[in-house]
């Protein structure tokens, strides 16, 4: 079935003087964080559609220090991440590259879904977030919260809040003063009031979490 190729709107650095208004009058806990400067991610700075989720595949549940340079030594042996070079190896060959196993039957199983076009990267950008999700998490390896770092992250989408992120659950615990930290169902719930600018709060949130630990 034909999917429309049109572009839901994007995250854009020209919006975020509204989003920090909104949220600000949103939420008196957030207030305060809409002080600090929101990083989008410069043009290209992270690449889309099959690279991008290899990436993100790759990062997930390791520490940033050990995602690049996991990332390094897969392109050294890979080359440029596209379908066609992933598939020039087997999963246990993709391990030569710092991969464990199960990152690299993940990796091997998301080239083989684009390249028979189970997956159609270039319709996303065209699909409301929910379809997105759908479709992405349709792949062994790609849950909820790497779908919304997709969306976040890669297409720029105004209104997503990556609840399973622990960063952002400890960011937000802090601004609530909670006791424990939320999980992924308390925090889709506190972030309703951040609606449609939760992408925004996600970033702040992010900052804010880099500020506690002392990384900003």
């Amino acid at each position: 079935m034909a999917q429309s190729r049109r572009r839901i709107p994007r995250l854009t650095r020209a919006k975020l003087p509204e989003a920090l208004a909104d949220l600000a009058r949103a939420d008196p806990d957030l207030r305060e964080l809409t002080r600090l400067e929101v990083e989008l991610p410069p043009p290209r700075s992270r690449p889309d559609g099959f690279a991008g989720l290899i990436h993100i595949i790759v990062e997930q549940q390791v520490s940033v220090a050990a995602g690049q340079s996991m990332i390094r030594s897969l392109r050294e042996g890979v080359g440029e991440f596209t379908p066609e070079n992933f598939l020039r190896f087997s999963p246990e060959q993709l391990r030569r590259f710092s991969l464990s196993g199960q990152k690299a039957g993940y990796c091997h199983g998301l080239a083989e879904a684009v390249a028979a076009d189970v997956l159609d990267l270039d319709a996303l950008p065209g699909l409301e977030d929910d379809a997105v999700r759908e479709r992405l998490c349709g792949i062994k390896g790609i849950g909820r919260w790497s779908a919304d770092i997709y969306l976040l992250g890669h297409l720029r989408r105004c209104d997503v809040m990556a609840s399973g992120d622990l960063a952002l659950q400890a960011a937000v615990q802090d601004i609530k003063n909670l006791p424990d930290r939320p999980d992924a169902r308390q925090l889709d719930e506190i972030a309703l009031a951040w609606s449609p600018w939760r992408s925004v709060a996600a970033r702040l949130l992010w900052q804010h979490y880099r500020n506690l630990r002392g990384t900003a």
